[in-house]
């Protein structure tokens, strides 16, 4: 038990144990709401900081020096809870003073930080680009909280905290355009859905990193590979079966699917593929319009007796337009496979149903569809690479 001490100089008075009132319960959950203010009127008895209500003061919001000459705050102990961003804000500002206080230096003339306005993307990308309709948290209503104890806010589940994520359009993560490897052939302009790469007069393109939502068409289109994505290189698919396959162990006939990212599943979905159908090696990737033909094509050199390249529903799909591209490169490659003598319909394009990767039914009929048409000629190569 806790009872209220005397107040101290500031007038508070906090809770102190009582001596021999300590029992246990047995408890499923424990809430500990210790409240979020420091405990600063210890600074302001030994060193006699200044406070402000339950907060360190500070002269300067700038160079965050308190009353006491080499003391500095900042974060929540000075403005109270804020986010994360502001606190190391703080951090490095204080750094600096602190820095130049070492030195034996005059404090730092630092500029009132300014709100900067954020340039806003052109109307002609957002109109191009799928709305995703933001997660909300489930809330209890306030007679199922008077019912009993289950918790009022329970998060987002695991699927809908994917598709959170997934709302991000990667800024200035997007596509960059290395001039010397281009070959000036126009694939980036012709190929993109929101019409960012352009071309000056003298031919040369040019790519805004700034308007790039980094959907990755441009790179896995790109001849010469001179267009790249900051957090998505050439070969990534091709690395991620390969690593699937080492993981796997699987040496005998397999199939790879290539899922996209966007659609409706969930951890457990894979899991589930994987137990139910263990010759098929999944990858995940964001979105269709990634992969490149060679990609495609890598994935039969490795050994794939077929391949899975399953789409998002279409509701699901950020840039909708990239769907006839990504019908032309599976056209593409079933061509190359029919003429190298594989059979292009080891190469199946897919859409996922609205919940989960497949349809169990179809994809037992898939398999054995594959395994008619025979081994791939080229796994006993690849294994012996």
């Amino acid at each position: 038990k806790n009872e209220l001490g005397e107040p101290d100089a500031s007038g508070r008075r906090s809770p102190k144990s009582v001596s021999g009132s300590e029992f246990t319960l047995d408890v499923d959950m424990v809430i500990a709401a210790i409240g979020q203010a420091p405990e600063s009127f210890l600074l302001a008895d030994e060193l006699k900081v200044a406070e402000r209500g339950n907060r360190i003061a500070v002269e300067d919001h700038n160079t965050l020096v308190t009353t006491l000459a080499g003391v500095f705050a900042g974060g929540d102990a000075v403005t109270g809870p804020a986010t994360a961003i502001k606190a190391i804000a703080a951090g490095k500002r204080a750094a600096i003073s602190i820095d130049h206080y070492l030195r034996g230096e005059d404090l730092p003339k630092v500029e009132p930080l300014k709100e900067v306005e954020v340039e806003k993307l052109p109307p002609r990308i957002i109109e191009k680009t799928r709305t995703m309709v933001r997660s909300r948290e489930q809330i209890l209503s306030v007679d199922s909280r008077l019912a009993g104890f289950d918790e009022v806010a329970s998060g987002l589940r695991e699927d809908q905290a994917v598709q959170e994520a997934q709302r991000c359009l990667h800024c200035n993560l997007g596509a960059y355009l290395d001039q010397e490897q281009c070959i000036r052939c126009g694939a980036c302009v012709e190929v993109c859905p929101l019409e960012i790469p352009s071309r000056g007069e003298d031919g040369k393109v040019g790519i805004d990193i700034f308007e790039c939502q980094a959907c990755g068409t441009c790179a896995a289109e790109c001849p010469v590979q001179a267009v790249k994505t900051c957090f998505y290189p050439p070969g990534h698919t091709v690395y991620a079966v390969e690593k699937a396959l080492k993981g796997s162990g699987i040496t005998n006939p397999f199939v790879v699917g290539v899922f996209s990212q966007y659609g409706n599943f969930s951890r457990s979905h894979l899991d589930s593929l994987s137990q139910n159908f263990p010759g098929v090696v999944s990858v995940t990737v964001f979105g269709l319009e990634r992969v490149s033909v060679s990609d495609l094509l890598r994935l039969f050199e490795l050994g794939a007796d077929g391949v899975l390249f399953v789409e998002a529903p279409a509701d699901k799909r950020p840039f909708p337009e990239t769907r006839p591209l990504v019908d032309r490169r599976s056209a593409a490659v079933k061509e190359i496979l029919d003429l190298l003598g594989f059979g292009g319909s080891r190469l199946i394009l897919y859409t996922m149903p609205e919940e989960g990767l497949v349809e169990g039914s179809w994809l037992a009929e898939t398999i054995e569809s594959i395994k008619s048409l025979g081994p791939n000629p080229l796994r006993k190569q690849a294994l012996a690479a």
